[in-house]
């Protein structure tokens, strides 16, 4: 596999047109009501490794272009010297600018993980022994998550979770009931189980390094509320209407709680995110619905190989400049050579030739120099 600009232009197209298709297609009714909510998010999965892998392969097909795709990447290409002595293109220019911002956003997100568990371990209490019992009952429930400790926290909008290694269960400092305690206990278990914070820190860190695609954004934003929508699902599975009443006026509790003012934690998960009170209708509606019939297995499985033979399709078509052949002077015949047979020497009188293996050298214009540069021919200096 090999990775060109070329390549990461292609995934580029294509992740933006799936994670669009993937939004659009969970917004539709028949998509909520039917399927399973693991396939959007095994979706998103295939978009990181999708844009991860931004390879082209030798059964790859390139669609050339000699207009809009050729212009921009000659303007990117050109070279430009700084000093007499460095010698750069925008494209370099453009790449060094996505590496460092990328190092930079990731730099930030490390410090602000770092600063959120050290907040935790240094100002938050431990809980008591009637938290602990009633977390046993609801860890039973939610179906043996991974260890985790519960903290209180004071200015805590809401109840969260939090910590990959490390896990806790974070709760404003106030009074609950026990129903109250045992669902906020339950939800936030369901979340540790199905390993939520994980993934939305893979989307992040996936954020970070593609972040000058705006698609990935709306991934982002779009997966919390399917994330949530995915508890809520788990937790209200297995209760009757009441209990689920219940579970439903807790949220509610928590949304009168919680205050923009107050304080965060970076990729937590929660039982209910003050900022974005809007998705709250479309969880209370999933809830307290009966449960529609899913979808067979076999249309979920349907589903998914249908998008990776679309994500099989967005390796197979690969964009990339086309420039006519320059026209040598004194050329008798059309003669075929590249970048591996020939390559450009610069002499020290400032000239450059061309060196194949099918012809003698040849003086280069400007033009033609550029043109050869262009096609990655290998420039080399010629010795005093």
């Amino acid at each position: 596999m090999q990775i060109t600009p070329f390549s990461l232009f292609s995934s580029a197209i294509w992740i933006s047109v799936l994670i669009l298709a993937i939004y659009l297609l969970r917004k539709t009714r028949p998509f909520k009501a039917r399927f399973s909510l693991w396939v959007p998010i095994l979706l998103y999965l295939f978009c990181a490794a999708r844009l991860l892998l931004p390879g082209e392969f030798p059964f790859s097909i390139v669609l050339p272009d000699r207009h809009v795709y050729a212009s921009v990447y000659r303007f990117l290409k050109t070279e430009h010297t700084l000093g007499g002595h460095l010698r750069f293109s925008f494209l370099h220019l453009l790449f060094l600018v996505w590496l460092l911002t990328a190092g930079i956003l990731l730099l930030r997100l490390l410090i602000r993980c770092r600063r959120a568990m050290a907040a935790i371990r240094s100002r938050g209490q431990n809980c008591g022994r009637k938290e602990y019992k009633i977390f046993r009952a609801a860890a039973k429930t939610a179906g043996k998550p991974p260890k985790i400790s519960l903290r209180f926290f004071p200015d805590l909008p809401t109840p969260m979770g939090a910590g990959i290694f490390r896990r806790y269960i974070l709760l404003p400092q106030r009074e609950y009931s026990e129903k109250e305690l045992y669902y906020i206990l339950l939800h936030e278990s369901t979340h540790f189980l199905n390993r939520d914070i994980l993934i939305k820190l893979m989307i992040s860190v996936f954020c970070c390094i593609f972040w000058w695609n705006p698609a990935v954004y709306l991934l982002k934003a779009d997966l919390e509320q399917t994330l949530e929508m995915k508890c809520d699902a788990a937790v209200s599975r297995n209760l009757d209407r009441v209990e689920k009443v219940v579970y439903l006026r807790t949220i509610l509790n928590c949304m009168k709680w919680s205050s923009s003012k107050k304080a965060s934690f970076y990729d937590a998960v929660c039982l209910f995110d003050h900022k974005k009170a809007g998705g709250v209708k479309e969880r209370f509606a999933a809830v307290i619905k009966d449960t529609p019939s899913p979808s067979p297995k076999w249309a979920n499985l349907l589903l998914v190989i249908s998008f990776c033979l679309l994500l099989g399709v967005s390796y197979l078509f690969i964009p990339q400049p086309a420039y006519a052949p320059p026209v040598l002077q004194n050329t008798p015949r059309i003669q075929y050579f590249d970048a591996e047979d020939s390559y450009i020497l610069q002499k020290t009188d400032g000239t450059y030739w061309l060196y194949t293996q099918v012809r003698a050298p040849e003086k280069l214009n400007d033009e033609e120099l550029r043109i050869f540069k262009l096609g990655e021919v290998p420039v080399r200096k010629e010795e005093n």
